[in-house]
């Protein structure tokens, strides 16, 4: 399936879910979109040893009760880390460590990622987006550009 947006036609893109497959709609907030614009900063920056780093985000549409924090490493996969079914509720998805990540969610239009105890292995990009469904079979998941976390070495 495709979708035109701005003059660009993208594909939809299958990931495998929780219980069974669905489809997430890229959508950036440069396009044209009928639906949540997603922001998030395009990079910060955080340094080897640093206590913690925070990433954030926010939405639009407070329709849009479902929020999502992606990881992508080294253009890999898309790795689920964080998922929230409303304000105040923000949950760390299994294999990811509790105590390396958290989330908070004080709005339904706003999210947070906290990495903590920030080393090299954590630069990669993070997507936030967000959803009016949980399993995204009958609508879509918008995506901001995601955030690049960069890594720096420590001062000597």
């Amino acid at each position: 399936m495709y979708c035109f947006l701005s003059s660009i036609w993208i594909q939809f893109i299958s990931f495998i879910g929780v219980n069974d497959q669905f489809f997430l709609f890229l959508c950036t907030t440069t396009d044209f979109c009928h639906g949540v614009e997603i922001q998030q900063p395009s990079s910060v920056f955080g340094r080897d040893g640093d206590p913690s780093v925070t990433l954030t985000c926010k939405q639009d549409d407070s329709q849009f009760f479902y929020m999502f924090w992606y990881r992508q490493r080294g253009g890999g996969r898309m790795e689920l880390l964080v998922y929230s079914p409303g304000a105040s509720v923000a949950s760390v998805e299994a294999p990811f460590n509790r105590s390396k990540y958290s989330a908070s969610r004080p709005t339904v239009l706003a999210s947070s990622l906290q990495v903590q105890a920030v080393e090299a292995a954590d630069a990669a990009v993070y997507f936030c987006a967000s959803s009016r469904a949980q399993c995204v079979r009958n609508y879509q998941a918008y995506f901001g550009e995601g955030t690049r976390l960069t890594v720096l070495g420590e001062i000597r």
